[in-house]
């Protein structure tokens, strides 16, 4: 947690500050055009917000969904093992939030720091979900073992045999 805190306080809370005083005093960057995404003029400021901003947008609220409705689960389970509703598709749905919300996030704020330390996100988080994993197989034994041979560990993928 206090990982995802320091990456939002430098890579976006800082830079959003100045980005917000920059404008409230009428300077612009010449290097993020005139729209302010770094993508919009690299990819085209057409393609960038009649496609890839919406998309970025629907990624980011889809994110937020997921964390709310695992952390619902995960409370209504009350110390079982959580394998209905989101746990029914995917083993580790808040985490798949997490990583979607700053993906879009990332989308329409990219900046070189945030370029650099998605992936290192990424693998931080597989990291803790296999870590978590080896405590739910120590605490439900083969009923999480059976779980986690039927369910996909990120994506909504069947698994194959």
């Amino acid at each position: 947690m206090a990982f995802i805190v320091a990456l939002y306080t430098e890579m976006y809370g800082f830079p959003l500050t100045i980005y917000i005083f920059a404008w409230l005093l009428g300077y612009q960057n010449p290097l993020t055009h005139t729209s302010g995404h770094i993508l919009a003029p690299i990819i085209g400021e057409d393609i960038f917000f009649t496609l890839i901003h919406p998309i970025s947008n629907i990624m980011i609220y889809a994110g937020i969904l997921l964390v709310v409705l695992g952390w619902r689960e995960i409370h209504s389970a009350r110390q079982e093992l959580a394998t209905t509703g989101l746990y029914a598709y995917v083993r580790h749905p808040q985490y798949l939030g997490f990583l979607t919300l700053t993906f879009g996030m990332m989308v329409q704020w990219a900046t070189i720091p945030t370029l650099l330390m998605w992936p290192i996100m990424f693998a931080l988080y597989y990291r803790l979900a296999k870590q978590e994993e080896k405590e739910m197989e120590a605490k439900f034994g083969e009923k999480y073992r059976e779980y986690k041979s039927k369910v996909s560990m990120f994506l909504p993928l069947p698994k194959l045999k």
